[in-house]
Formats: C-alpha cells, sequence, structure tokens
C-alpha cells in the first residue's frame, strides 16, 4: 500500500495521472459529438423547408409522382405538356371541380410554376388579377370574366383563344397566361381552380 501511495508521488505517477485524465475528457468530447450528430441528421421528413430566403419555394421531400412529373414539364418549359398534368392533379378525373384538390397541393402546383416561369405563370398571379377585374368568388360575371380575359390573354380583340394551337405558351405570354386548361369546360375550369387557390390563401 505505500509502495502505490509512494509511486502516485513520483514525477512519473504525476504524468500517468495526468495522461489518464486527459484520456478520459478525450473521450468524453467524442461522445458528445457523436450524439450532437446523432441529432442532427434526424429530420422531420413530414415539414417543408425554405430553400432561399429570398424566394417563397419550399422543399418538398416526399413529391408525388404526378407532381414530379409536372416539375420535369415545367423545367424543360413544355408548357402544354405542363397544362394537361396541372389539370389532371386539379380536377382528378372530373369534369370541372377542383374541390377535392388539397391546399398543400395547389399550393404546390402553383409555386412550381411560378418557380419555371420567373414569377408570370400560377394560381397566385391569376387570383389577384381575377380579384382586381371584379370576379366574384365562384361564380360566374359575364363583364369581369372578359376583363380578367382581356388581361391574361385568353381573350385577343373580343375572340377567346380556346385552343393550345393559338394560346401564347412562352414566357413572352401576359402574366397569368398559364395554367389555362384549353378546351371543354374550360371557362369553369379555370374559374374554380382560382376560386380553390382563394380559399387555399392565395
Amino acid at each position: 500500500m505505500s509502495n502505490e501511495k509512494n509511486f502516485w508521488s513520483t514525477l512519473p505517477g504525476i504524468l500517468a495521472g495526468i495522461a489518464s485524465i486527459i484520456a478520459a475528457i478525450t473521450g468524453l468530447i467524442v461522445a458528445l459529438h457523436e450524439i450532437k450528430s446523432d441529432r442532427t441528421e434526424r429530420t422531420d421528413p413530414g415539414t417543408t423547408e425554405r430553400t432561399d430566403p429570398g424566394t417563397t419555394e419550399r422543399k418538398y421531400p416526399f413529391m408525388p409522382p404526378g407532381m414530379a412529373k409536372l416539375e420535369n414539364y415545367l423545367r424543360e418549359k413544355e408548357w402544354k405538356q405542363a397544362d394537361l398534368e396541372t389539370s389532371s392533379l386539379i380536377f382528378k378525373g372530373s369534369d370541372s371541380d377542383a374541390s377535392k384538390v388539397s391546399c398543400k397541393d395547389i399550393n404546390q402546383i402553383d409555386e412550381l410554376w411560378r418557380k419555371y416561369s420567373n414569377g408570370r405563370f400560377g394560381f397566385s398571379i391569376q387570383s389577384s388579377i381575377y380579384l382586381e377585374t371584379g370576379n366574384p368568388l365562384g361564380k360566374y360575371d359575364k363583364n369581369a370574366w372578359r376583363k380578367f380575359g382581356d388581361r391574361v390573354g385568353w381573350r385577343v380583340n373580343g375572340i377567346w383563344l380556346e385552343s393550345y394551337e393559338v394560346l401564347n405558351l412562352s414566357l413572352k405570354a401576359p402574366k397569368g397566361h398559364l395554367p389555362v386548361f384549353a378546351g371543354r369546360y374550360s371557362g369553369m375550369r379555370n374559374i374554380n381552380a382560382i376560386t380553390r387557390a382563394i380559399e387555399c390563401g392565395m
């Protein structure tokens, strides 16, 4: 016992004790770092994250197949195909009923349109113009709807452009020109989609 006590009183004993303390502290630091890293890597897959503080776009970690297809069309500036895919996502097989699309989905669709059109196209753009031209929510007003058509370029010189062949499918089109849902039931489809967008806060 006395020999052991004498050992810790010597210089080698003191150095050995310091080394043991340093090793214990190092081990503690490593363990704390691993715990912190583990917590950082655990994110909530159900949340949306801002990708750029200067934009209103969000990152959706789990994008449905239809939404991914829409983004591909928009990225490639294939406006007609993007419009058709948007119609499929909004109306889900019905003629003109947009009430079944969730606010999350219609907001995501709008963000994709605005992102790839440099803020020119999308339901939020159309919603502002729709209200500015005096259109009632969810209802058809002939004169107000004509004013809206003139503003977004769907009506030129008093004539409605009812097919993709005569619409301006480019970034040179007036703001709010797309999505347009050209063809059968186009008027009510657009009114209902814009109404749904307004209901969802756009």
